[in-house]
């Protein structure tokens, strides 16, 4: 897959060791996304996501489902276009880290515009992160804002190209 020079990655997240953010790709790990995922519901939906996590980040996945659905409870975190992004903090991580899901079909999710979700990017972050969280979740809900990427990411046919896709900026360089 050859990336097109009109996008720029996109930067979020942890420090690098040269102090610089680290890209949203960055926080994916091939494992920690699944495409094609049938689920019933919301409930279905982030307990596939809690599994993901769980397994990838080495935490307990009870724990975590109950904070997904804790955040749910407090502000449904479907932002429209077919997209949602929950988010939980939980103990045990070292930085924030995500997890996509592509379901097929569309499910009712209690989005902001009423619209079936079929795209989730589930951010998972340490206690303690501070303001990482929420750059993080800006920068995430920034990318998915695109008609564009949301159309790719809902064409992409693997996981490589789910993370290619992710560090790349939906919006052309200024220069």
């Amino acid at each position: 897959m050859s990336l097109d020079p009109a996008f720029a990655p996109h930067r979020v997240g942890p420090p690098t060791l040269a102090g610089g953010p680290g890209l949203i790709g960055d926080l994916l790990s091939p494992g920690a996304m699944a495409l094609g995922v049938a689920a019933a519901d919301k409930r279905q939906a982030l307990a596939v996501i809690a599994e993901i996590a769980a397994r990838q980040f080495n935490l307990k996945v009870t724990a975590l489902f109950d904070a997904l659905m804790e955040r749910e409870a407090t502000s449904a975190t479907g932002v429209g276009h077919g997209v949602a992004i929950p988010h939980a903090q939980m103990p045990g991580l070292d930085r924030v880290r995500g997890v996509f899901v592509r379901l097929r079909p569309p499910i009712a999710y209690g989005a902001i515009d009423d619209q079936p979700v079929d795209l989730l990017f589930a951010l998972i972050s340490p206690s303690e992160c501070g303001s990482d969280h929420l750059r993080a979740l800006a920068r995430v809900a920034r990318s998915l804002r695109s008609s564009e990427m949301r159309e790719r990411l809902r064409q992409a046919s693997t996981p490589d190209s789910v993370r290619a896709l992710l560090t790349l900026d939906a919006r052309p360089n200024a220069a």
